[in-house]
């Protein structure tokens, strides 16, 4: 697997409409990737609770990355 892309996405409010469904569709998909890279950075057989929670911190960050939520947002 490759190294984390560095290129961040930038959503632009004004006369620009962002599909937001591929937008997050390629978060999950680069998240999903440098998540199970980074579960066997130090392993070569991690738990599967490893491998999921590295996933998911990867994804998350990936669409906290990508989109801006209100400070208020639960």
């Amino acid at each position: 697997m490759s190294a984390r892309p560095t290129r961040k996405l930038q959503v632009t409010a004004g006369a620009l409409r962002v599909r937001a469904y591929p937008v997050l569709a390629e978060c999950v998909e680069r998240g999903v990737a440098y998540g199970y890279q980074r579960a066997h950075k130090h392993t070569d057989a991690p738990t599967a609770d490893d491998v999921r929670e590295q996933i998911e911190r990867a994804v998350l960050n990936e669409i906290c990355d990508a989109f801006e939520f209100p400070e208020d947002y639960p």
